[in-house]
């Protein structure tokens, strides 16, 4: 279906096991830096390989715990784009973008991503074509250096104009640490760092024990 829609849609592409309070910052940073009308969840799907991921329903179901598709933050529409959650086998992020850009034809797209993976875009599928898709917002992780990572790389620094850094005070917070936490019944995970009824979500279901 394709939406008419005027203004900058994003999408967070990530696992989301689980989402943290960290996911929530940096989706309410990036719609108000760039006055995104609509902002799109996109937990990968089964496929993508990596220990302990829970299945993608409970992922979703996790992200809708913090966002639902009625809610509004400055202007902004969250929701679960679900596109490569519900994809019949694994999914690269220009195949992902290309969905996007069929749905929203007049929208311009930005892909959110962490500075982890920003040096790690060169060996992604068919990076060139991600960028013919869409703009980059980039949040930092750790210590990394953003526009040293673009001079680097002949394909960021060719693209420069295109990565857009987001204004977000850092943090070491991950949903690996977390994970880690959680395989503890007893342990007491503060609401700064996961969501609360993320947290029940995840006690009820029993996910992430050991």
């Amino acid at each position: 279906m394709v939406k008419k829609l005027t203004g900058s849609v994003g999408i967070f592409g990530g696992s989301f096991n689980p989402i943290t309070t960290a996911h929530v910052q940096i989706t309410k940073a990036a719609s108000k830096q760039f006055n995104l009308v609509w902002l799109m969840f996109e937990p990968t799907n089964n496929f993508y390989n990596k220990n302990g991921l829970q299945d993608v329903e409970h992922r979703i179901n996790m992200i809708q715990e913090v966002f639902d598709d009625s809610e509004l933050f400055n202007g902004t529409t969250f929701s679960v784009g679900a596109v490569d959650a519900l994809a019949a086998e694994k999914m690269y992020t220009y195949q992902l973008l290309q969905r996007y850009r069929n749905m929203f034809r007049t929208s311009k797209l930005f892909f959110i991503l962490g500075s982890d993976n920003l040096k790690e875009f060169h060996t992604w599928r068919q990076p060139e074509k991600v960028f013919e898709l869409s703009n980059l917002i980039v949040f930092g992780r750790g210590t990394d250096d953003i526009p040293e990572i673009i001079n680097k790389n002949p394909i960021l620094s060719k693209n420069v104009g295109k990565i857009h850094e987001l204004k977000l005070k850092r943090n070491s917070l991950s949903a690996s640490l977390i994970r880690n936490w959680l395989q503890n019944p007893k342990s007491n995970i503060s609401s700064r760092y996961l969501p609360r009824k993320v947290l029940n979500y995840i006690r009820e279901h029993k996910l992430y024990e050991k």
